[in-house]
């Protein structure tokens, strides 16, 4: 009932119920009466056969719909309406997230408050007031933020990320690598936390552990280059130059790309001649742009 709304059950009212359903279907019933008293006079005996069997199929289609629709009305009390009723919170929970896009932090902490008191669950709230408030540089307000998303009956996973992420870069490596540890349980690994939790486990001298979350942070990694790269080459294999540049420069994102290869790669050869192409394979990288060591 809380998530959907105090109005999304009502009790169903069976009389008025049976009276809608069954007066169209006596209406369809008497047409069909109508019309096959009208029709059978002008037919012979053969083709009246033919009208009664034909009227049969639609009338009969009339008293088991009916019948059904009946039964369904008496014995279910409770019915959902074909269309829910917005939840009370969303209004606020839209203007927060539209503030939040606009840099507006204060007026964003306000509306998500505004959501929270219309019945929106404080977790996911409060860990939004702590990026936006984390995005305008205040950090101790952010972290008082993230750790009221984590207080609650239904707490927000990436707060503790976010605490994590505070504590790894104030030199509390301890207190990381426990929150970065329970946020990989209950989210799953990603390479950015597996990234921090190596660190903050070296730290504390937990180097079997540190080179585990390395190496599975890697092998994500790894999966993510694979993906994004078979994307690109599909996309140059239709001819579109502009989508597989957009699909590299992701990857150039995360690590770099080696255009030398790309020149070379067959897979590619579709749009060699296209000018955005060619743009692209005449940039120059910047410095930290490096491909991933396999």
């Amino acid at each position: 009932m809380r998530s959907l709304g105090p109005n999304a059950v009502e009790r169903r009212d069976p009389a008025r119920e049976i009276r809608a359903i069954l007066l169209p279907r006596a209406l369809g019933l008497a047409a069909i009466a109508v019309i096959v008293l009208l029709v059978r006079r002008r037919l012979a005996p053969a083709g009246r056969r033919i009208l009664l069997l034909t009227a049969a199929a639609p009338a009969i289609l009339f008293v088991v719909d009916g019948s059904l629709a009946v039964r369904r009305a008496v014995s279910e009390p409770y019915v959902l309406p074909e269309v829910l009723p917005t939840a009370p919170w969303r209004t606020a929970e839209r203007e927060a997230v539209r503030a939040q896009r606009e840099g507006r932090v204060d007026d964003a902490k306000r509306a998500w408050e505004r959501a929270v008191l219309a019945g929106a669950t404080p977790g996911p709230a409060n860990y939004q007031i702590g990026l936006a408030l984390k995005a305008a540089g205040r950090t101790e307000e952010a972290r008082a933020a993230f750790r009221e998303a984590l207080s609650g009956p239904a707490p927000a996973p990436g707060a503790g990320k976010e605490l994590g992420l505070f504590a790894l870069a104030e030199g509390n490596s301890a207190e990381a690598r426990d929150r970065l540890s329970r946020y990989v349980q209950a989210a799953g690994p990603d390479p950015d936390s597996l990234s921090a939790l190596a660190v903050a486990e070296a730290n504390v001298g937990e180097s079997g552990s540190a080179v585990k979350s390395v190496e599975e942070a890697r092998t994500l990694m790894e999966g993510r280059w694979k993906g994004v790269g078979l994307q690109a080459r599909l996309y140059a294999k239709a001819g579109d130059a502009r989508r597989t540049v957009e699909a590299l420069r992701a990857l150039a994102a995360e690590g770099g790309i080696d255009r030398e290869s790309l020149r070379s790669d067959p897979a590619y050869l579709p749009i060699a001649a296209d000018p955005v192409w060619v743009a692209f394979l005449s940039e120059t990288p910047s410095p930290s742009s490096t491909p991933p060591k396999k």
